[in-house]
């Protein structure tokens, strides 16, 4: 029976894989975006699209149209891409599913999750690696002092990407920078600084009672910054042990739906550890697809209440590319680093290799993509953080992966 589905964030690349399998299943997809120029807008597989503003910044107006909206289309389900429409969701999810079915857990689980210092909580408290972790509100000068080991990691508690992220080398760089970045950012976060080659991303889902039904784990093997940014190459690996700390990890938090994990590799003790949740579905999304795990199934089914299959297994090698920020790679990056990248970087076809942001059926929203691109880093405040361009020379920032 066909279904109608909301999707918000149209300019998400994750909006593409999930419209494709809706729309390729009989149902109709309305798809809402920031603009006419994102990558959603221009996909052939939404039967209808309409234009918001962004939720950033105007949460009440947004949730109050989307409110309204609900209410007279009679929707099945709708869908919350980002951390800021899932947020919306989960805190609103007893008034929205008066009139549509979301997929979000309860707003107390989500909190956590999107917290980045409560998550670590969590998994210091029930033993899931992860880095040493404080927030900076509950420290006292004498922790600063006593229990601090440097370099260490400063970020904000909540927030989107890379913005904030910063190592700092020393107890004078802390005290330093603390207040101009805690006025910046809020609530901040220090984390023990892990020395590491290797990133991991996950993409996982759980049914109704929080059982895993479904766990992809990729490699980061390339990035824009070429020192840690944006991932611009993936591939799908097996790795058990990242799998097995997933499961305890979403088990314990009881979430529901569909998660984005991110680890890194600790060399230190060999073992790969959280560094935080992003609740909701990951922009690399489309790799699960590719490996034979269709997620838009999966949400309907949970939607629907129905009994949710486990995935045991699915294909392997498969490489996932951002075109563009792939060729930025290419042209920021050293020689050694074109030598020994895996997959090569000329490595442009084969069965099993794709694009996060179009496919041959659907082309179109490459064009969105890169014209998304371009306005979005016409801000040159946005395109500086980006490209970890500091005013201050003391100041060392890495951007890590969104």
């Amino acid at each position: 029976m066909s279904k109608k589905i909301l999707i918000l964030d149209g300019n998400s690349s994750q909006c593409l894989p999930l419209m494709r399998s809706f729309y390729k299943g009989g149902h109709w997809v309305t798809l809402v975006c920031p603009s006419k120029l994102c990558s959603g807008y221009f996909s052939r597989y939404a039967n209808k699209r309409i234009v918001w503003c962004t939720v950033t910044g105007n949460e009440e107006q947004y949730y109050q149209q989307l409110l309204e909206h609900v209410k007279v289309e009679k929707y099945d389900l709708v869908l919350g891409l980002s951390d800021a429409s899932s947020a919306l969701l989960a805190s609103h999810k007893s008034e929205i599913e008066q009139y549509v079915q979301t997929t979000v857990p309860d707003y107390p689980i989500y909190s956590v999750a999107a917290d980045k210092y409560l998550t670590m909580k969590l998994c210091m408290e029930h033993n899931i690696p992860c880095p040493v972790s404080y927030a900076v509100d509950e420290l006292e000068d004498d922790d600063y002092k006593m229990n601090l080991k440097f370099p260490l990691v400063l970020k904000p508690r909540k927030g989107v990407g890379a913005v904030g992220f910063t190592i700092l080398e020393d107890q004078e760089s802390l005290f330093e920078q603390l207040p101009e970045l805690k006025e910046k950012h809020g609530k901040l976060l220090i984390q023990e600084y892990i020395p590491n080659k290797k990133q991991f991303t996950v993409e996982a889902f759980c049914d109704e009672n929080s059982d895993l039904k479904a766990c992809v784990v990729s490699e980061k093997t390339r990035f824009f910054p070429v020192s840690g940014g944006t991932s611009s190459c993936n591939f799908l690996v097996d790795h058990p042990a990242v799998v097995l700390i997933v499961e305890k990890l979403l088990k314990t938090l009881n979430w529901v739906g569909v998660a984005n994990i991110d680890f890194v590799f600790d060399p230190r003790d060999g073992m790969p550890k959280v560094i935080e949740i992003n609740p909701r579905i990951g922009a690399t999304a489309k790799i699960a697809f590719m490996a034979g795990i269709d997620l838009a199934k999966m949400l309907l089914s949970l939607a629907e209440g129905k009994k949710l299959a486990k995935y045991s297994s699915h294909e392997e090698d498969i490489v996932m590319r951002n075109l563009l920020l792939d060729v930025l790679w290419f042209l920021f990056s050293s020689w050694e680093q074109k030598r020994i990248t895996y997959p090569g970087f000329s490595q442009f076809f084969g069965r099993k290799v794709h694009y996060q942001s179009f496919r041959m059926d659907d082309p179109a929203p490459l064009i969105g993509f890169i014209l998304g691109y371009i306005m979005k880093y016409a801000n040159l405040d946005l395109l500086n953080k980006k490209l970890g361009v500091q005013t201050n020379s003391k100041l060392k920032s890495k951007v890590k992966t969104s």
